[in-house]
C-alpha cells in the first residue's frame, strides 16, 4: 500500500477582524498534563453574513520548556530552549513554516513591520496590543481535521496575520495619484484533494434545482490521537466540494465536471484546486433591479443618506447557514519543462490505500517523554507536540 501523504493546503482572509471576549484568552494550564497553552481565536469578515473563525493554539511543557523547530538552510530540526524564544540571532535561523510572522504597524516610510514569533504565547501577547475589533487584516493559515462522534471537524489555523495589501489609484493616464483603492476582502483556499469514482457520478436532478454539484472528496490530514488512542498517521477525511452550475451555459459545468471530478473505476485522483470559503449565510439569487424601494427608503436616498445600491445591499435576503468550499479553478504548477499544468496525479494511489488501519494503543498523559514532531501539512508552524500534551 502506498502511504498517504499531505499535499498543499493553504487559505488566505482578507477582511474586518471580529475580536469576542475570548479572543485572547491568555496561558492556561491543562489540569490533566500541566501543559501550559494559550488558544487564540478571532472572525475574519470576509464578506456581509461571511465570517470564517480562524485559530491558533501553542504553549510549552514546563517539566521540559522547549519549541520544536526546524533549520531554513536544509530543514534540519532542532529544539529552542524557551527562555531563548525571543532571541533574534535564534529565530533568524528557523525556516519560515515553523514561525508565525505578523505586521499590523508601518514604519515612517510606510514599511510593514514584520515581527517573527517561535510561540502563540508571545503572538498573544503582541496581538493584545495592536490588533483591534473592526481592523482590515490579512490572515494566511491551513485547515486542520479532526474526527468528533464520527463527523469531520475542519479548523482554519493561524499561521501569519498582516496588514492587507492596498492597490495604488491610478488616473486615466496610468499615473498614480496618491490615493490607495479599497482593500478587497476574500476568503480562498487552496486545498489537495482525493477522488474517487464514487466522488462524483453525473447531475441529479436536486443538483440542478438546488444549483449545485457536491463532489464527495477526501483530503489527507495527519492524527495525533483519535478517541484518547495513540494514532501518529496521516488518514483521509470526507471533504464534500461544491461546484456551482453555470445556469446560462450547463455545458460548462459538464466539461468542468468531467475533466477534473470524473475519475475512472479503479482510480484515484489527486488533484489541487482552488475556492471559496463560505461560513455564514448565503444570500438570494434575486436580482437588484427585481428589489422594490419603499417611498420611505426613496426618501432616505434623495436626502443622500443612502446610495441605491446600498439600500438594495441591505433588502437582499439572508438564506440560510452554511458552511462550504466552493470550487473556482484547478490549482496550476510548472512542470519539470517549465509549463504550467493541472496539479493532477492518478496514479499515486489505489483505493484501498485511503483507509488505513489503525492501531490503536492506550497512551498516558506525559510531558517528560518524547512528543511528536510531525508538523501539520509540511507547512504552518503547528507541530503536534502541544496536541499530545493537552491529550488530544
Amino acid at each position: 500500500m502506498a502511504e498517504l501523504q499531505r499535499g498543499k493546503g493553504f487559505n488566505t482572509l482578507t477582511g474586518k477582524v471580529k475580536i469576542t471576549e475570548g479572543s485572547f484568552a491568555g496561558l492556561k494550564e491543562s489540569p490533566t498534563t500541566g501543559y501550559m497553552y494559550t488558544r487564540i481565536q478571532f472572525g475574519v469578515e470576509t464578506a456581509e453574513g461571511n465570517t470564517v473563525w480562524c485559530e491558533m493554539m501553542g504553549g510549552y511543557a514546563p517539566s521540559n520548556p522547549i519549541i520544536y523547530a526546524m533549520n531554513k538552510e536544509d530543514n534540519s530540526p532542532f529544539t529552542v530552549n524557551w527562555n531563548d524564544r525571543l532571541n533574534d540571532g535564534i529565530v533568524s535561523t528557523v525556516a519560515d513554516f515553523k514561525l508565525h510572522k505578523v505586521g499590523l504597524e508601518r514604519d515612517d516610510n510606510g514599511k510593514l513591520i514584520v515581527k517573527s514569533f517561535l510561540s502563540p504565547v508571545d503572538v498573544e501577547q503582541y496581538l493584545k496590543q495592536h490588533l483591534k475589533d473592526g481592523m482590515e487584516i490579512t490572515v494566511r493559515g491551513q485547515f486542520e481535521f479532526s474526527e468528533y462522534n464520527d463527523d469531520t471537524q475542519r479548523k482554519m489555523k493561524i499561521q501569519n496575520i498582516f496588514l492587507p495589501y492596498q492597490e495604488k489609484e491610478k488616473d486615466e493616464k496610468g499615473n498614480e495619484t496618491g490615493n490607495l483603492l479599497p482593500v478587497k476582502y476574500e476568503a480562498r483556499f487552496t486545498q489537495t484533494i482525493l477522488l474517487t469514482e464514487d466522488s462524483f457520478k453525473r447531475i441529479a436532478k436536486a443538483d440542478k434545482d438546488s444549483g449545485e454539484v457536491i463532489i464527495q472528496a477526501r483530503v489527507v490530514d495527519y492524527v495525533s490521537k483519535r478517541n484518547g488512542k495513540q494514532v501518529k498517521k496521516n488518514l483521509t477525511f470526507p471533504l464534500p466540494i461544491v461546484v456551482k452550475i453555470n445556469q446560462d451555459k450547463p455545458e460548462i459545468t459538464d466539461k468542468i465536471l468531467s475533466a477534473f471530478f470524473d475519475v475512472k473505476k479503479g482510480k484515484v485522483r489527486e488533484i489541487t484546486i482552488e475556492g471559496d470559503i463560505i461560513e455564514g449565510y448565503e444570500q438570494s439569487e434575486t436580482s437588484s433591479k427585481d428589489i422594490e424601494i419603499s417611498p420611505e427608503i426613496q426618501e432616505l436616498i434623495d436626502m443622500g443618506l443612502y446610495d441605491e445600491d446600498e439600500a438594495k445591499k441591505k433588502l437582499t435576503v439572508r438564506g440560510s447557514k452554511v458552511s462550504k468550499l466552493v470550487f473556482s479553478r484547478p490549482f496550476l504548477t510548472k512542470n519539470d519543462q517549465g509549463k504550467l499544468v493541472t496539479d493532477i496525479n492518478d496514479d499515486k494511489y489505489k483505493p484501498e490505500d485511503l483507509f488505513v488501519n489503525i492501531e490503536q494503543e492506550e497512551t498516558g498523559d506525559s510531558l517528560t517523554g518524547s512528543v511528536d514532531e510531525t508538523t501539520s501539512g509540511g507547512a504552518g508552524t503547528g507541530d503536534t507536540s502541544w496536541m499530545n500534551a493537552l491529550g488530544i
